[in-house]
Order: structure tokens, then C-alpha cells, then sequence
């Protein structure tokens, strides 16, 4: 499954730090999840709380913490959250104080469940940052950039092998008619909608030999080693959105192109990549078309049926191009 930056967590995470500042309590007990393990793990030892009516119980919490100590936290805050399938995770990094001491460094951790189409805080982690030398006498923090260099030259290609490289076989998707989609399902059911399309071309591109490079809103580009295996796995990409989700057909454009493409990073640039994703603007929704080059390199496989060739212009491209429907 992929991990993308969520702007809806976010939106989460910025409701309940303003519920804390605010001791909005019913907002508080809201936002958490009731199930049995629901957990908040405070910055106190004795701030460890499990169970369903952890929401309630952190409400009440910080409604004592303000009025018992003078307690109050920054809603300014820098926060970061991302989502994977059903599941969440935000970062907040803001300031509390009491009465006359502080501010201090405040960070807090949320993780998110999708629980009934709704996202519920099923665990909580604050801690007051502190410098490890002043508490422990050892200066114990590593930075990131020394922990990237210590990485050897082995490991780090290992790491960029999993991308094809040189000639490959690329897909591109789109939703067909995504902004009218959207603005009639919502935002929810549209996010909703969206992390199902993701999830499916990750886990079908990762069963067939392919790796999902990235997403684009409402389609994706998958890169493949085999020609022959991006075409089973576009197949089985329009079959899964043909199923509805909700009750919504997701009806998906998609085109296939072989060629040399510059690789940068764990992306892809160059013509072959301009002609798939052409390709796939060229298809009408639940149509998959592949150029003359990927039917060329699937020779005889007479468990592929196509339909007869054509030549089309694609946009910005020179010449006609020749095209043929994937049956």
C-alpha cells in the first residue's frame, strides 16, 4: 500500500489541538475511537489509559490539567500527517505551559483508524521535549543526515533496485470524468474512493511485477520490467473498478508504452513516459489501449485478444501514433 501526505488528517489533528486549547471536551471525546484498545499514553507515568472511553477520559484530563494548573497549549503548531489505507498517523509540534513556567516544547502523536467512513484517534503519545544531555548526562540524539550516511553503498542499492530501469514497460491511469465524480460523491467519499484506487494499483502492479512511482491525484504510473506483465496487471486493474465501491463504478483510462526512459531518483522522465500517459488520455473510461511497440514485444500470445490498430494524433506529440484497444 502506498503512504501519502493526508490534508484530511491534518484537518483532524488541527481539530483536536484546538478542542485541548479550547477545553472543548465533547470535541475531545469525539474525535476518539471506541474501541477496546483505544490507548493514551500521557507525558506522566501514570498517564497510561486503555479501554473505550479513552476519549472521555482525556477530555476530563485536560480540563483538570488547565484549571487545577494552569495548563494551557499553542494552538500554533507545525503538523504533518499521513494515511495508509485504513489506517493514520499525525505529527504535532506545538508549546504548552503552566500558570508561570514555560512554554515547553510539546509533541504529540495521533493514530488514526477509519472506523464507520469516519477517522477516530485510536492512540495518543505526548511527550514534553527535553535535552538528553541536561537528563541522562549523555548526549544521545543522532541526526538524520548521520544516520543517511552511514548508510553503505550496498544497502543504498538495494534500496534503488526495486525500480526498473532502462527499457520499461509503463501504465498510466486516470479516472474518467474525477472532478464531476467529486464534487458529487464529496470529500469524504471521494477520499474514500481515491485511497481504494491507490490501494488497488499498488497491491496489482506489486503482484505482477510492477512498482507503483507514484500517484497524480485520480490515476497513477506504474513502471514494469515485463511487457507481458503490465498488461496482465492492466487487466486486473479494470476488472477490481469494475466491481463498484459504495455503490460507485470507478471507470479507468488507461494506456501502456515500452521505451527508454531517464530515471530520476525513483521517478521517470523522457518521451516514453510523455507517450503513456498520452495514451492514457487517449482511452475512454473502462478502456485499456497500448501502442504498436508493446503489441509488437507481445508477439503471438494468443491468450491476448486486441482490437484492430488505428492512428490517432496524441496531444503534444509529433505525427500519428498507432494504437490498439486491449480486449
Amino acid at each position: 500500500m502506498l503512504t501519502r501526505e493526508s490534508p484530511e488528517l491534518q484537518a483532524v489533528c488541527r481539530r483536536w489541538l484546538t478542542a485541548v486549547a479550547e477545553a472543548d471536551s465533547a470535541t475531545i471525546a469525539n474525535l476518539y475511537s471506541r474501541t477496546a484498545t483505544a490507548t493514551y499514553l500521557g507525558s506522566d507515568n501514570e498517564e497510561f489509559w486503555v479501554g473505550r472511553d479513552v476519549g472521555v477520559a482525556v477530555a476530563r484530563h485536560w480540563a483538570e490539567v488547565a484549571e487545577t494548573l494552569g495548563a494551557s497549549i499553542t494552538e500554533t503548531a507545525e503538523i504533518d500527517a499521513y494515511e495508509n489505507g485504513p489506517t493514520g498517523w499525525g505529527l504535532i509540534r506545538t508549546a504548552v505551559s503552566f500558570a508561570d513556567l514555560g512554554p515547553f516544547p510539546f509533541r504529540i502523536t495521533l493514530v488514526f483508524v477509519l472506523d464507520d467512513g469516519a477517522w477516530r484517534i485510536a492512540q495518543t503519545h505526548n511527550s514534553v521535549a527535553a535535552d538528553n544531555f541536561e537528563n541522562v548526562g549523555v548526549p544521545l540524539t543522532t541526526t538524520l543526515e548521520d544516520l543517511v550516511d552511514a548508510l553503505d553503498d550496498e544497502s543504498e542499492s538495494r534500496l534503488r533496485s526495486a525500480v526498473p530501469q532502462g527499457t520499461v514497460t509503463l501504465m498510466f491511469t486516470d479516472i474518467e470524468d474525477s472532478t464531476k465524480m467529486a464534487t458529487r460523491l464529496g470529500d469524504q467519499a471521494w477520499s474514500s474512493l481515491i485511497r481504494h484506487h491507490d490501494r488497488t494499483i499498488d497491491d496489482i502492479a506489486g503482484k505482477n511485477g510492477g512498482v507503483l512511482v507514484k500517484t497524480l491525484g485520480d490515476g497513477a504510473m506504474v513502471a514494469f520490467n515485463s511487457t507481458r506483465d503490465a498488461v496482465t496487471a492492466a487487466r486486473e486493474v479494470q476488472s477490481a473498478f469494475q466491481a463498484a465501491v459504495d455503490g460507485t463504478e470507478i471507470r479507468a483510462r488507461i494506456g501502456l508504452h515500452v521505451g527508454d526512459a531517464v530515471r530520476t531518483g525513483d521517478d521517470y522522465l523522457g518521451l516514453a513516459v510523455n507517450k503513456a500517459a498520452r495514451i492514457a488520455a487517449a482511452a475512454r473510461g473502462g478502456e485499456t489501449l497500448i501502442s504498436d511497440a508493446v503489441r509488437m514485444l507481445l508477439g503471438e500470445a494468443s491468450e491476448i485478444a486486441f482490437g484492430e490498430p488505428f492512428d490517432t494524433d496524441l496531444k503534444g506529440l509529433s505525427g500519428t501514433h498507432t494504437l490498439m484497444l486491449l480486449r
